[in-house]
């Protein structure tokens, strides 16, 4: 028994010594690796507006078979996930893809669609997309986030 206490009271030792020598990690440097890139605020208020306030991110994406949205496809399209309610109307049945059109659509145009609902050409957009009338400053910033996913 004294022996084991002392194989194990080595090892202890043994242990510190090894992890003395190591150069300790300063606060910063931990902070430094975990804190993520530093972005535009106007990418970060766009992604806010799209993920939790005008809720794009909910028809405009990709989920597993649970429901959850795929991270990988996000804004990548997807069938629009409920059906309409009113037994003769008609809605899309798939959400397109922004990622496409914040590439072929200028900023001005988003921008404009964002607060008018009209498109640069072609029909406007079927139910259930929202006629949102975003501020400037807002279909700005959903803007500037959709054109940063590229």
């Amino acid at each position: 028994m004294r022996m084991s206490r002392l194989l194990v009271l080595t090892a202890l030792f043994a242990a510190v010594a090894f992890l003395s020598t190591r150069a300790p990690e300063t606060a910063s440097q931990v902070r430094a690796a975990d804190a993520p890139a530093k972005t535009d605020p106007k990418v970060e208020r766009g992604k806010y507006l799209a993920h939790d306030v005008a809720l794009c991110v909910y028809c405009h994406s990709a989920r597993t078979i649970d429901g959850q949205i795929i991270k990988t496809e996000l804004f990548q399209g997807a069938p629009v996930p409920v059906p309409s309610p009113f037994p003769n109307q008609e809605w899309a049945s798939k959400a397109p893809n922004l990622m496409s059109i914040a590439e072929v659509w200028g900023e001005k145009d988003l921008v404009k669609f964002l607060q008018t609902g009209i498109p640069p050409r072609g029909a406007p957009p079927r139910l259930p997309m929202p006629p949102f009338r975003m501020n400037e400053e807002d279909a700005s910033a959903v803007a500037a986030y959709l054109r940063s996913l590229r």
